[in-house]
């Protein structure tokens, strides 16, 4: 009995081992040589509308439509319905890479290849011809507003334009309500920085300082000079410093130890802190000039007002609190 049960094992054990080399012999084993071919196959899939099979190893680009071929068992891919584009005359034209050399490099001759058909003769952005004329339809040219403008005897100028006109007008006039037109359209340009360097260049800055020095105009208009004079000074170092070449420091210091009129002399006071601030060199002549003796006598004198006495110790404190506040390069030149 025991001999039996043994031998019916062993016929049992025998059968498994059969049905176990017969599995393992229907699995297709990958040979040297096709592991080898499977990493050096680098050849480029380029997809198109139709399927094509997708070699072993084959990289493929996102973005694809991927199915398995029942019939033969290979894989094949192609592009999706929603990616299909007309071709451009102006589309690069992909270059398949030599499956001998994995890492080929841009040469001329790549490049030359790959921009062979461009066609640079036409332009691909579409004119919108009814927008244009839309456009057209709404706004009317510059040349047939300016015509326009010149038949109503009106001019278009520039700035330019203008202060040169202003100062020929200024130069010649006599007349007191002209100079107070001129004197305030001057103030209204000279705020603008690049004015004031082309009022600056074209000694704009020497009328002015010559309606200061004169007893021939009003006081009205000597006030309109120097609030003219601060907003060319005001911000502008190019200005500034042609102020200080003319002597403006040591001429606005005499102006406020000679001058009765407390508004003129709080006109003056304004100008003469434009043309101090954030400008060492101009404080400099300041104190040569005996600034701060002027700034004590307005102080100490009872002619002088409230307003003016807090407007030249307000200057002061400014004057101080740059120096404090300097960069390291300009703490040199305060220095």
């Amino acid at each position: 009995m025991s001999l039996y049960n043994s031998f019916s094992i062993t016929y049992l054990l025998c059968i498994i081992l059969i049905l176990t080399v017969q599995s393992l012999s229907s699995v297709p084993l990958r040979t040297q040589q096709s592991e080898e071919s499977f990493i050096k196959n680098t050849e480029e899939f380029v997809p198109t509308n139709e399927w094509q099979t997708v070699k072993e190893g084959q990289a493929i680009p996102p973005g694809l439509h991927i199915r398995l071929n029942l019939q033969n068992g290979l894989r094949e891919a192609k592009l999706l319905e929603n990616s299909k584009q007309e071709p451009s005359s102006n589309d690069l034209v992909l270059i398949p890479t030599d499956p001998d050399n994995e890492h080929e490099r841009i040469s001329k001759e790549n490049l030359q290849r790959a921009f062979s058909n461009l066609d640079f003769s036409k332009d691909d952005v579409v004119t919108d011809e009814k927008h244009v004329e839309d456009v057209k339809r709404k706004f009317r040219p510059y040349d047939e507003l300016k015509k326009d403008l010149e038949s109503m005897n009106m001019k278009i100028e520039t700035d330019h334009e203008i202060l040169t006109k202003l100062i020929k007008q200024l130069g010649k006039t006599d007349n007191e309500e002209n100079r107070k037109t001129i004197l305030t359209d001057l103030e209204f340009y000279l705020h603008q920085y690049d004015n004031a360097i082309v009022f600056g260049d074209m000694h704009g800055l020497e009328l002015l300082i010559q309606l200061l020095n004169t007893t021939d105009t009003s006081n009205d208009n000597r006030y309109l000079a120097s609030l003219a004079l601060g907003a060319a000074f005001q911000g502008n170092p190019k200005v500034q410093s042609k102020g200080l070449n003319l002597g403006l420091v040591r001429y606005l210091l005499h102006l406020l130890n000679s001058g009765n009129d407390n508004t003129l002399k709080y006109r003056l006071v304004f100008t003469l802190s434009t043309l101090l601030r954030n400008f060492p060199q101009a404080q400099g002549s300041f104190l040569a000039h005996g600034g701060i003796e002027t700034i004590v006598k307005i102080v100490d004198s009872t002619d002088s007002n409230n307003k003016m006495k807090l407007r030249v110790i307000q200057l002061m404190n400014d004057l101080i609190i740059e120096k404090d506040q300097a960069t390291d390069d300009k703490r040199l030149v305060y220095e």
